[in-house]
């Protein structure tokens, strides 16, 4: 089991961290294996100077870099390349780590109910 720590544009991060997307494309140049945990952070990749661009396409006009959301930790649970996925790109099942999220309040745990995933403060 590898860690792999990656940046994930605003419009995916929000989407797997409400539980709308339950998977990840991305270049395999990690080699990327069943069981892995994709350490995603949210980060903005829009152009400094062109900021009615980055408006039009949804990002934070001026903003380059890391955003303030707490990372998400997310486990690898199939692996799928070739088979219409182009050459040197995998497809990733992902579900979230059943360990304990970090964030300042104490983490967050994993908990799905009705086929939704929901973060949830620990009591």
């Amino acid at each position: 089991m590898t860690e792999h720590q990656l940046k994930t544009w605003p419009a995916f991060f929000d989407a797997i961290r409400d539980g709308e997307k339950s998977f990840e494309v991305r270049k395999n140049d990690r080699g990327f294996q069943k069981g892995d945990v994709l350490i995603l952070n949210k980060w903005d990749p829009s152009p400094i100077g062109d900021p009615a661009q980055a408006r039009m396409e949804g990002w934070a006009p001026g903003a380059i870099g890391y955003l303030d959301d707490e990372p998400l930790r997310m486990r690898v649970t199939y692996v799928l390349s070739g088979f219409g996925i182009e050459s040197g790109y995998v497809a990733m099942g992902i579900v979230p780590d059943k360990k304990v999220q970090s964030a300042p309040s104490g983490g967050f745990k994993y908990d799905s109910t009705k086929g939704k995933v929901k973060w949830m403060k620990e009591e």
